[in-house]
């Protein structure tokens, strides 16, 4: 019913493994996925209504998360020309991020042969997920044109010196802005510890009386 991946679509229609759907089709795909969904939603309500389910049925489990979360899994904006044509849609679900980041482990642990790769990732430089990127041939037009010319491209920004104002951040930890956030923390855990101690409520309600 929500169409996580394009399978429904038919196979001349579906997208390759780097390029997604056109934005119309998006667009249109996205409008009917609600449609559909909202018929569901009703026809579960109806159900519900003349008690024709049980509390432990799938679909009475389903109608309890359309509920709830029903708002949040359409309506997603939309972008459109003069004409009505869809320029931009934001995706519905955040599956394309997730595979992403599931890729993105594999390869780290390929090369460094780790299972917990998570602090790898974190101290990863948040430029290294743009590489990914050289994989679509708009983006690499945009940016330099062809591969063939991207050593030039950096070769102009070594030039302009971006690298001065935005170095690769390899640690993203700031250790002194953490130092600074336990010792507050342990300041205000000190101070409410003091007023739940009797003798320092006894303390603080005679100097509040006074």
């Amino acid at each position: 019913m929500l169409r996580l991946t394009p399978e429904e679509l038919p196979r001349g229609q579906r997208p390759g493994p780097t390029a997604g759907l056109s934005t119309q089709a998006a667009a249109q795909r996205l409008q009917a996925i609600a449609a559909d969904l909202q018929r569901y939603h009703q026809q579960l309500r109806e159900q519900a209504s003349q008690g024709l389910l049980l509390a432990d049925q799938p679909e009475a489990i389903v109608l309890s998360y359309l509920e709830r979360y029903g708002e949040q899994l359409c309506g997603h904006p939309v972008v459109r020309d003069s004409a009505g044509r869809a320029q931009a849609c934001v995706a519905r679900t955040n599956n394309v991020i997730e595979h992403f980041f599931a890729q993105s482990k594999q390869g780290l642990r390929r090369r460094l042969g780790r299972a917990h790769l998570g602090r790898d990732l974190e101290d990863q430089p948040a430029q290294a997920a743009l590489v990914s990127n050289l994989r679509h041939p708009d983006y690499v037009h945009v940016v330099c044109g062809t591969l063939e010319k991207l050593p030039q491209a950096f070769a102009e920004l070594e030039q302009l010196g971006v690298p001065d104002s935005h170095p690769l951040q390899r640690n993203n930890r700031d250790t002194a802005l953490w130092r600074q956030i336990r010792a507050w923390a342990q300041d205000t855990d000190q101070h409410a510890n003091s007023l739940s101690d009797p003798k320092c409520s006894q303390t603080h309600g005679s100097a509040t009386e006074s």
